[in-house]
């Protein structure tokens, strides 16, 4: 503005500078000074004009720098820490078993097929004491042990998910051998059995359900000459009967037993349990803890001291994850001919039940005769065995307990 004001001033001089010229030009000079300052005047006027409104108008934007632009940082999201999740506890049964899981040890074989056929009870005895030690009971899902009087006792391995080359010595059958073996839709492997007083008993309920014996390579004669002289061969076994057309080579129903990994509660300490039938014949077990079976030990035939039973074809030590006493009724029809009652148990009776070095009060049922035992709690629920092979021991109802810390001991007596 300064600058316009200094600028008139000077065309202001001009003018009367000009003004004086005009006199000249014939105009006199107050006329020819009048002019001039009125153009002048003007002319200030137009370029005052002209300044207000440049001033206002929107004054020139100038351009402010661009901030750089900045990630807005974004809230971090708090991981939640993830807890291992403990593995589900395995437990099978007593019904709707996998096809690949044999429903007699609630264990998974390698072929499934093995349990498209009946299961094989086989006799072996336990004396003459020169026939021990016994061949395949290690192979056996189950193995029952029985009184037969005279101070003897006798096993019945039962053959399913698992097959014994040589199950040895074979001898004759009892009364009480086709009460268990209809409880499991089983066939026998035996030698022999009183004509009077057992087979009739044995036909009528077995049928054509009983193995030849002399059918090699089913039953085979190893050439002792003397009591201890055959043996099975459990796959012949079911070939013969499958060729028979009597096995149907189909899975039967063995559903009935519970089985789980979990230890149940409520148990006593049980490391060690003595079953004698009497002093020249002992059963006694052993809890095991690297394996978690039981291991089992009897009276050696000349000393009596207790030696590990072990299994003639694997030369170790038998281990069995369940060891239960049966409380049965016994009815001695004579000195070596001894009834017991397995069928018809629906009511229920005692059982006590060892596994994982703990002692379970049990009830064991037949709920009919072709269902296998079942065992329940003293609620009424299924009691869960431990996953694996089982000794079943039937023992009489007036058998005498001592019970000594971890020490359960028992002495038979009948009924």
């Amino acid at each position: 503005m300064k600058m316009r004001r200094n600028f008139l001033l000077i065309l202001l001089s001009c003018a009367l500078l000009l003004g004086a010229c005009g006199i000249q030009s014939g105009l006199s000079a107050e006329e020819a000074q009048q002019t001039e300052v009125a153009n002048l005047v003007a002319e200030m006027m137009t370029q005052q004009s002209l300044d207000k409104q440049k001033e206002t108008e929107e004054p020139e934007k100038t351009e402010e720098p661009t901030p750089e632009a900045t990630e807005t940082p974004v809230p971090e999201t708090p991981t939640q820490e993830v807890l291992p999740t403990e593995p589900a506890v395995y437990s099978v049964g007593p019904t709707n078993f996998p096809e690949d899981v044999n429903p007699l040890t609630g264990l998974k074989v390698a072929d499934p097929s093995i349990l498209q056929r009946l299961p094989i009870m086989v006799k072996v005895p336990n004396f003459p004491a020169y026939g021990r030690p016994h061949g395949g009971l290690s192979s056996a899902d189950i193995v029952f042990e029985t009184w037969i009087g005279g101070g003897s006792n006798r096993f019945a391995p039962l053959y399913y998910g698992e097959n014994s080359d040589y199950v040895w010595p074979i001898r004759s059958i009892r009364i009480v051998d086709p009460e268990i073996a209809s409880l499991y839709n089983a066939v026998i492997a035996f030698s022999g059995g009183d004509p009077v007083k057992v087979m009739p008993k044995i036909y009528r309920i077995m049928g054509d359900r009983l193995f030849p014996e002399g059918t090699c390579p089913g039953i085979c004669d190893r050439g002792s000459g003397d009591v201890t002289r055959l043996y099975a061969n459990t796959a012949a076994i079911t070939e013969y009967f499958q060729n028979a057309g009597i096995d149907p080579a189909t899975r039967p129903n063995l559903d009935g037993m519970k089985f789980s990994e979990a230890i149940p509660a409520g148990g006593k300490p049980a490391s060690k349990v003595e079953f004698h039938f009497n002093y020249y014949n002992k059963g006694d077990w052993e809890y095991d803890e690297a394996s978690g079976n039981y291991l089992r030990w009897i009276e050696d035939a000349y000393t009596y001291e207790m030696i590990p039973l072990v299994d003639r074809n694997t030369e170790e030590q038998l281990a069995f994850s369940n060891v239960i006493m049966l409380f049965v009724e016994h009815v001695e029809i004579e000195t070596q001919l001894i009834d017991i009652k397995v069928w018809g148990n629906t009511a229920g009776r005692r059982a006590v039940i060892f596994r994982n070095g703990q002692a379970y009060e049990a009830i064991w049922k037949t709920n009919d005769n072709e269902s296998p035992i079942s065992f329940y709690d003293l609620e009424g629920n299924p009691f869960p065995l431990k996953p694996g092979k089982s000794w079943i021991a039937l023992t009489g109802l007036n058998t005498v307990e001592n019970i000594t810390g971890d020490l359960w001991h028992y002495d038979f007596k009948m009924p």
